[in-house]
């Protein structure tokens, strides 16, 4: 169990404990080779690009072999930038590819990752070996758009030629003529369009551009591996990046927080009325125990507000999201964290301080089927009922409803017609919510809960003035009726109970009561 009071030797700790990523254990250039570990591909073109870049970076490390590490240092303030676009947009590809050859959505949301990638990490990474050139050459090299980048790199006449397999990854005109709505989705390719005065156009098929995706990740992956061995090699600590890039891009700080399968995705100081008080930090994590969780997040808050290096905060904020359990969530006032730091207090007096204010969830180990069924509308001529929900919890199967019954004939053929519908609630089946423990399974709901209207798309709201609600309604099977008791937006309606196992709030200005 994690019980190290250590903050320095967390992430050894973590990962032997929690993570086991046998290649990171005792690794002291962790977060480097936590992303190399991420970024590595095994395939032949992965391969040429690697060498393609080495070679260039050999070249500019010749070129000034003194000023090279301060130059390096100065030109990657972008490389956590290149780095979250690449993560983001490769889970968007992998998401995309189970999208149907026949849904337009897929060739849609190619086009989309292929720009961003284009437009961000390519003209980035550009950026990066522009401003190596610029400081060796002393001559100013400014990409601001693409089209600068890729002609630049994919000169021969221009900087140190050798980039341009690299630049021949992108076409400009694709960019271009997305952003100016110049594309049209055809049976299976890209009719494309762009020009002012004179316009051109060119069709690329749906699976080249996929194959370009592809083959586009592979080379940004290899220049970021080339830039990261490279600071190895020049012994230049990400610690040391972290100090000097922090203030002007706080993803720096987001990489030095996470660990290789946890991902710190907010780092952020929040103001209440002008002054910056709180640092907020959310994780995207794997499953862990509730006591791994409690431990994780405490060290975290510390090495958060070390690394912040503000004054003005008075507390830090945590959350921690994970596949198979509701987000875990606590809070500490720094002065606590100070304490620590100080060597006033433990590193177990700490956790327990953080323990007092956690909302913490035990994992779902028991489910199969992870996450909510849809469920079709229920329609007749009698009724409609809309947006089902399955809203069970660990004891009790529940399902909440939308329901219009347009022209009840009176009270009492309403009441025939609700308990019609619960009994059609009541047999539906739902399964394992996959993040918390719910009762599931085949078996009859133990509560239906219904807001019950007169006409679908009028308001929806639960006061006396609508004219268009008619009642509430709850069946629990073990008459405790929480849903209606615990809301205080229902407590000017009056109550009836038709059965033990039915309760209704009506509004006291229907024509049915």
């Amino acid at each position: 169990m994690l019980n190290n009071s250590s903050v320095t030797d967390y992430l050894n700790l973590w990962d032997t404990e929690v993570e086991h990523i046998s290649e990171l254990v005792d690794e002291s250039n962790y977060h480097y080779h936590s992303q190399l570990l991420k970024l590595k591909e095994d395939n032949n073109l992965f391969q040429e690009f690697i060498e393609l870049f080495q070679n260039r970076f050999s070249e500019f490390r010749r070129t000034n072999s003194n000023n090279y590490p301060k130059i390096l240092t100065d030109s990657i303030s972008l490389l956590p930038k290149i780095l979250e676009v690449i993560h983001t947009q490769e889970s968007e590809y992998f998401i995309s590819k189970n999208i149907s050859y026949l849904d337009v959505n897929r060739p849609k949301k190619m086009l989309e990752i292929y720009v961003e990638l284009s437009q961000a990490s390519f003209l980035d990474s550009a950026r990066i070996i522009g401003s190596i050139i610029s400081a060796q050459t002393s001559k100013e090299i400014d990409f601001e758009f693409l089209n600068k980048g890729v002609e630049f790199l994919g000169s021969k006449k221009r900087g140190i030629p050798g980039f341009k397999p690299f630049a021949d990854l992108i076409n400009k005109e694709i960019r271009n003529a997305k952003d100016h709505n110049g594309v049209e989705f055809l049976h299976d390719q890209y009719h494309f369009e762009y020009g002012t005065n004179e316009k051109h156009s060119f069709n690329v098929n749906y699976l080249i551009l996929e194959q370009n995706i592809a083959n586009l990740f592979t080379a940004l992956k290899a220049f970021v591996t080339c830039v990261i061995e490279q600071l190895i090699d020049l012994d230049i600590s990400f610690e040391e990046l972290v100090e000097k890039y922090q203030f002007i891009d706080a993803r720096w700080s987001k990489i030095y927080l996470s660990s290789h399968e946890n991902t710190c995705t907010r780092f952020e100081v929040t103001k209440i009325m002008g002054d910056p008080v709180q640092l907020l930090l959310n994780f995207q994590g794997i499953d862990a125990d509730v006591e791994q969780r409690l431990w994780f997040m405490t060290v975290s808050m510390v090495r958060a507000l070390e690394t912040s290096q503000n004054s003005n905060l008075t507390r830090v904020f945590i959350s921690y999201e994970c596949p198979h359990s509701i987000t875990s969530s606590t809070f500490i006032q720094t002065a606590s964290i100070e304490k620590y730091i100080n060597k006033e207090i433990s590193f177990e007096d700490l956790k327990i301080l953080v323990s007092k204010n956690a909302l913490l969830f035990p994992l779902n180990k028991d489910t199969i089927v992870s996450g909510k069924m849809s469920y079709n509308d229920i329609i007749t001529k009698k009724y409609r009922v809309r947006e089902i929900t399955d809203i069970s919890v660990e004891n009790l199967k529940r399902f909440k409803a939308i329901t219009y019954i347009p022209e009840p004939e009176n009270k009492k053929q309403l009441q025939l017609f609700i308990l019609e519908i619960i009994n059609k609630l009541r047999k539906l089946q739902n399964v394992s919510d996959g993040k918390a423990i719910v009762k599931h399974g085949e078996m009859n709901a133990d509560v239906v809960y219904l807001d019950v209207y007169y006409t679908d798309g009028g308001n929806r709201s639960l006061m006396s003035n609508n004219d268009n609600f008619i009642t509430s309604v709850q069946y629990d099977k073990n008459s405790h009726f929480a849903i209606n008791n615990s809301n205080p937006l229902l407590d000017h309606l009056i109550s009836e109970q038709k059965s033990t196992l039915i309760e209704y709030r009506w509004n006291p200005s229907s024509k049915l009561i």
